[in-house]
């Protein structure tokens, strides 16, 4: 499950005094403030009224940046490269990728509800990536009473942003963020779903997490991201999940932000750290500050 603590953040219940989700980006030559929220793919669409100044950043932009391009979003043609991307080799089973002991550990957290076999030969050809991240999202969803598939977070701050006119723009395709998702070699897939169901901690971690989204308190989300990296596992996820895609859209800003104007939604996790977006914005020169 810290694939998806690495790169999401979930919501509790009360709005603290140093609430900050959204950050302002200027100077370094640019003609005109841009601005940065960091959201959540699982929150609810309520909680863009405390939000201060979130509406006003997207009506004073020109351009909406997302992780992709919600306008050339095909939902066809991502369910078909999903599938693609979500089985197995042909030559690869669970019983091949883990020992009798680990397929046994997998079995005694996930019980067979008969009719069904154990989920170890259920899902046998779907890659442990895959079965990790959906775990993750029904755990964090249980965090989320007012969950709704249709009152999204930043489906809502999107369409908010398209009504008003915004350019839509995404820094990367969905074919890139399958192979980040579900791409790993087969036994790092094993090692990081093995980690997460051996983490005594995991369902703290989630309340914890959803108390600092709804918050929004960046501090405690700085002391959060870094606590939960720690650890090779952890590490080698955040490198692929988190900080060589920061690198990358940092990059791209570089010819993005001089024009300003430009509001980017991206993921929280990816806003705090030495490596974290806002720091590689402050390096590339810009000031970075919270919207009061």
């Amino acid at each position: 499950m810290k694939k998806i603590f690495l790169a999401l953040f979930v919501i509790s219940a009360s709005i603290a005094a140093n609430a900050q989700l959204l950050w302002k980006i200027d100077g370094n030559g640019a003609k005109q403030p841009s601005y940065i929220f960091g959201t959540h793919h699982l929150a609810p669409a309520a909680l863009i009224d405390s939000v201060t100044g979130l509406k006003d950043a997207i009506k004073a932009s020109k351009i909406y940046y997302g992780e992709v391009d919600m306008n050339a979003f095909d939902l066809q043609k991502l369910q078909a490269l999903t599938m693609q991307k979500i089985y197995l080799p042909e030559d690869s089973t669970w019983s091949v990728i883990f020992t009798p002991q680990e397929l046994a550990l997998i079995d005694s957290i996930f019980p067979a509800q008969p009719p069904m076999p154990p989920t170890t030969k259920r899902l046998e050809r779907v890659s442990p990536a895959f079965f990790d991240a959906q775990y993750a999202m029904q755990k964090a969803m249980q965090c989320l009473p007012d969950f709704d598939i249709n009152k999204q977070l930043d489906k809502t701050v999107f369409s908010i942003a398209n009504e008003q006119g915004l350019e839509s723009r995404g820094f990367e395709t969905n074919e890139f963020q399958l192979e980040v998702a579900y791409g790993a070699p087969l036994r790092q897939q094993a090692e990081a779903l093995l980690a997460d169901l051996r983490n005594p901690d995991a369902d703290n971690e989630i309340k914890e997490m959803c108390d600092i989204y709804m918050r929004q308190d960046y501090p405690a989300l700085e002391i959060f991201t870094e606590k939960v990296r720690k650890g090779e596992v952890e590490q080698r996820a955040a490198e692929r999940l988190i900080y060589s895609r920061n690198e990358n859209w940092a990059n791209q800003l570089k010819d993005i932000l001089p024009q300003g104007g430009i509001f980017i939604a991206v993921g929280a996790g990816h806003l705090p750290g030495q490596r974290g977006l806002l720091n590689l914005l402050r390096q590339q020169g810009y000031s970075v500050n919270p919207v009061k």
